[in-house]
């Protein structure tokens, strides 16, 4: 196994990242680890060498830890630096899409002249580690996939593992047997909005479509209680579930590129007086879950964080 990891990550670098609420252990995010590496402007190493990061007192441990995977040149290098230099573009990204984040490490990419590539930030947002890459201006690029230590050198999941759920993990809800919380909810705080769906998570979340000038979701945890509130289209499009069979390939190749390994979820037709005006896919992408948009040529018009 430890030829295998070390042949796989010639090709990547590797952010440890704690598994917080995911892991049946739960560690104290306060304090930094006594054995941690941190890695500065003035020491430079290659993109491809492992970084651990240890949010949980493991650094480089196969317990109690996810691992988030880089796919970059081999000529490219790495560098820590603090939270607060990454570009503001990336900062306003993130405060914007995942509400409520707590930053905890960044990192710039460089080639061998020292000119910056891009970076990567890892939050962590709902109890969950999430890694970011942006390019050299600090504008988004992807979400990068995470692995668990026994999936560095394979397809990157396991039945029965943190990351397995590859579908079929939402289940759709008629709307009219939502709970009475739910519905007084949104009766007394959005009346001029329509249900046309509602879903469940694997976290028993559910995430309510509506209706008013554009089609919007709104999300309650496993308690009931309201999470958010956010406009998925701007176009107050009807939505008709479909199969993943019928999304098309450059749309799920569109989705790949920004979501590595990502599972699906669940798909809609939209369409305005009939016609069809692209699609609505959910995704689980490291166990946090993503509503894209696409148009009828498969280009993604949006991507936002569900829950």
């Amino acid at each position: 196994m430890k030829s295998q990891i070390n042949h796989f990550i010639q090709y990547c670098f590797v952010i440890s990242a704690s598994l917080v609420s995911l892991s049946s252990c739960k560690k104290d995010f306060s304090a930094t680890p006594a054995n941690q590496v941190t890695i500065t402007k003035s020491s430079l190493v290659t993109v491809t060498t492992p970084l651990g990061v240890a949010l949980n007192g493991f650094a480089n441990a196969g317990v109690d830890s996810v691992y988030v995977v880089y796919n970059g040149e081999q000529t490219l290098l790495r560098a820590e630096i603090p939270v607060s230099e990454l570009p503001r573009t990336a900062q306003n990204y993130q405060q914007e899409n995942y509400q409520n984040n707590t930053p905890l490490r960044a990192f710039e990419i460089e080639d061998a002249d020292g000119n910056t590539k891009g970076f990567i930030s890892v939050i962590r947002f709902n109890e969950r580690p999430v890694a970011l890459e942006y390019g050299f201006d600090g504008v988004f690029s992807k979400v990068l996939e995470q692995r668990e230590w026994v999936d560095l050198d394979n397809d990157g999941w396991h039945a029965g593992g943190i990351f397995d759920y590859r579908g079929g993990s939402i289940n759709n809800i008629d709307p009219n047997t939502l709970p009475d919380e739910i519905k007084n909810y949104m009766v007394n705080n959005y009346p001029d909005e329509t249900i046309s769906k509602a879903l469940r998570t694997k976290e028993e979340a559910t995430i309510v479509f509506s209706n008013n000038s554009g089609a919007i979701a709104t999300v309650f945890n496993s308690g009931l209680s309201f999470q958010q509130h956010l406009e998925i289209s701007s176009s107050n499009y009807q939505l008709d579930e479909v199969e993943k069979s019928s999304i098309s390939a450059e749309a799920l190749n569109n989705i790949a590129n920004t979501f590595p390994n990502a599972a699906f979820e669940a798909a809609s037709r939209m369409s305005e007086n009939g016609l069809t005006m692209g699609n609505l896919v959910l995704i689980n992408a490291n166990n946090t879950h993503y509503a894209i948009t696409l148009d009828r040529f498969g280009n993604v018009l949006s991507n936002k964080v569900i829950f």
